[in-house]
């Protein structure tokens, strides 16, 4: 079975439970709720049928443009994991009550976020906000935990939209503040969010109703989000970025642009990906990549900041390709406000000493 343009492909185990019920004696009435507002409505008096059901595949806005046989080899391998009566009926089930919960979290406030420090030279410039869900009974939830179950359920957006609003926020209450002035607060955008037509719309209604500093508003895009949608998300970036809205290109070498797509973006950074940075030490390939990226910034007078750097081994090389600007664990694990508003008075001294 197909389904054209209704909903994302990872939420075909919906549908597997209308049809299951569908396709049986009596009648039938369904509903869901969408993350967008819509409800789908399904109501049958009977319906007969020959054959069973042997998976659903998704085509149309949310799937691929494939021909027949690759649906059908799609929506076969998809059956396992969808089924209302066979063995997998308790991930299906584990799955909604889930989202059900991650969708309760967003709209009462039991995300959080937790700040990791950047440091250029001693100094804190600025801070990745990433995400957390203080649950009820799990406690406190990294990313990995949920933020798949987001995107593949819709979620992603007004849960991105909870964080730039938080980041705005937490910009409006450090404004005017001892060593704030310099702080910047990095947000990462998903590939699904960046395409909204509204994307730059939420943004600056996030800005505003806050009354944070554009310019200490830093965006991340990972180079795949600009795979398919580029001419659309770069009109966008340059739309913000006229505001003073600055840009940084996420996990940069990992991805699929190429440097005739870099050269037009309104970039303000490129963020090194902590997966060459780890083996910086151990890997002739990962140290040529990283000096290269380094390189290739500052040439086009990009800043240039590692990620997930752990030792000191690791800065001092990276220090001597010419990068200064860090985030990882030797810095900081990320943390809650209060516990990064109370390290960073010593950050700032040690920074003086420094200098001095």
């Amino acid at each position: 079975m197909a389904l054209a343009d209704l909903l994302p492909p990872e939420r075909a185990s919906i549908w597997s439970a209308f049809f299951k019920r569908a396709f049986s004696d009596g009648p039938f009435h369904a509903s869901h709720s969408l993350t967008d507002g819509r409800v789908l409505e399904l109501s049958f008096n009977r319906i007969v049928i020959n054959g069973e059901i042997e998976g659903i595949s998704v085509v149309g806005r949310f799937g691929r443009t494939e021909n027949t046989p690759q649906l059908l080899v799609r929506s076969t391998s998809a059956w396992p994991i969808v089924q209302v009566d066979g063995t997998a009926q308790v991930p299906f089930a584990e799955t909604c009550a889930m989202e059900a919960e991650l969708s309760r979290a967003i709209a009462s406030n039991e995300l959080l976020l937790y700040y990791q420090p950047q440091i250029d030279r001693g100094r804190v410039v600025g801070v990745e906000a990433l995400v957390r869900w203080r649950h009820p009974i799990r406690g406190v939830l990294s990313p990995a935990e949920f933020i798949p179950l987001a995107e593949e359920t819709g979620l992603i957006l007004p849960l991105g939209i909870w964080v730039l609003q938080a980041a705005c926020a937490q910009l409006a209450a450090w404004a005017g503040k001892n060593y704030y002035e310099e702080i910047k607060i990095a947000v990462n955008i998903s590939a699904y969010q960046a395409v909204q037509p509204d994307f730059v719309d939420s943004v600056l209604d996030a800005l505003n109703t806050f009354g944070a500093n554009p310019a200490n508003l830093e965006i991340e895009l990972t180079e795949n989000t600009l795979v398919s949608n580029f001419e659309d998300v770069i009109t966008k970036m340059t739309a913000l970025k006229s505001l003073g809205v600055r840009f940084a290109l996420d996990d940069f070498g990992t991805g699929y642009s190429s440097l005739s797509y870099l050269k037009r973006l309104p970039l303000d950074q490129l963020k090194i990906d902590q997966s060459f940075i780890r083996d910086l030490l151990v890997d002739v390939n990962s140290g040529a990549i990283a000096q290269t990226i380094i390189s290739l910034g500052h040439a086009m007078g990009l800043s240039v900041i590692a990620e997930g750097v752990e030792n000191e081994k690791q800065r001092g090389f990276l220090a001597a390709m010419g990068c200064h600007s860090i985030q990882g664990y030797l810095i900081s694990p990320p943390l809650p406000v209060d516990a990064f508003e109370r390290m960073l008075p010593t950050f700032v001294e040690a920074a003086v000493k420094d200098c001095g």
